[in-house]
């Protein structure tokens, strides 16, 4: 019964996300894509596989996709044509805390006044008012601009500072719904903790404890991999110098490469992931993604809270999801979670 009811739980967050996109990206919609996660973020890529799952459900044409690094605004008009829409992919980059994205995103607000531009889903972190300040009065009055973010406290911080009111929404990997477990479990506990600047610090504590834990940034990829990345990135700048009537083809090939690499990223993260009876992560798709699976799991917050907001809004109570303070808190919260089996993942 509960496996069943925690599907249901997950098809219906994803409806949600379908509400709030729809009106914006209407079916057989011309789009871009942009922001393509060219690291090993698997959060990232478990994004752009929600949103290409989402556009493909709308029927939508993709014509251009890009990283921050090989966007360039007249290979993006000249795919795009005149009413087509650009989505930036989303995740938790919106504001200053990962400038290059962000410069991503105020170059092609500048670049495209005209286009309708669609933030997918994100959280909004500003360093300080004066930025988030700047950032209003440079590109906050984009007529056509409309913001999806992932929790109420990024909604305020740009309430009245838009065009256009934000809109809340889930994040994108909900529109890939229930997924299968790739493997049975082969240890209690998985503690997949943040190695980066979000952190607020549990790995020190779970050293300190003798607790093991990873994190899925910089884990060693399979040998193709950076090749591919090359690859991407090589061709991407390409476009640039190609003949436009080469353009579409070469979009083509590019696309299929990323979706490649993307579904490579979160089959490893999920491989990482279902090593686990139970997740322990500060991670955001770490979480969704082991919620998803149905896989148990206690949450610890990291250093911004995105993890906890998004999470209570949008996953909500749970009796196979806990949260701590601590990795010592965490650690008396598994033993029950342990006893539990199955999830809505293995109910497909």
């Amino acid at each position: 019964m509960s496996v069943n009811l925690g599907a249901a739980a997950i098809r219906a967050t994803g409806d949600k996300l379908r509400e709030a996109l729809d009106p914006v990206v209407l079916p057989g919609s011309r789009v871009a894509l942009l922001d393509f996660p060219l690291h090993s973020n698997v959060g990232d890529s478990a994004i752009w596989l929600g949103s290409a799952a989402y556009l493909r459900g709308r029927e939508a044409e993709v014509v251009h996709r890009a990283t921050w690094r090989t966007y360039h605004p007249e290979t993006l008009r000249s795919r795009l044509g005149p009413d087509g829409i650009v989505l930036l992919n989303g995740g938790g980059n919106f504001g200053d805390l990962y400038r290059r994205h962000q410069q991503l995103r105020e170059r092609v607000l500048a670049d495209l006044p005209d286009h309708r531009v669609v933030q997918l889903p994100q959280t909004v972190n500003f360093s300080s008012p004066a930025a988030l300040d700047a950032f209003a009065t440079s590109h906050g009055r984009h007529e056509q601009l409309v913001v999806l973010v992932r929790d109420h406290q990024s909604r305020d911080l740009l309430s009245g500072r838009l065009a256009n009111e934000p809109v809340l929404s889930p994040d994108m990997v909900f529109a890939l719904g229930p997924l299968p477990r790739p493997a049975a479990p082969t240890q209690d506990v998985l503690a997949l903790l943040r190695s980066d600047h979000e952190t607020a610090g549990p790995r020190a504590e779970a050293d300190a404890l003798g607790v093991d834990h990873a994190d899925w940034i910089g884990s060693r990829w399979d040998g193709d991999v950076s090749l591919v990345d090359r690859g991407i990135d090589l061709v991407g700048r390409g476009q640039r110098v190609l003949p436009d009537v080469l353009g579409g083809s070469v979009d083509g090939v590019i696309g299929q490469a990323m979706q490649r690499r993307a579904v490579r990223e979160v089959a490893r993260g999920c491989r990482m992931l279902t090593a686990g009876r139970v997740v322990v992560t500060d991670r955001l798709h770490a979480h969704l993604l082991s919620h998803l699976m149905g896989i148990p799991q206690v949450l610890l917050a990291d250093r911004h809270g995105k993890v906890t907001r998004a999470s209570t809004l949008w996953v909500g109570d749970h009796p196979h999801i806990r949260q701590a303070g601590s990795v010592a808190e965490a650690l008396t919260e598994v033993a029950p979670l342990l006893r539990v089996g199955g999830g809505p993942g293995a109910a497909g």
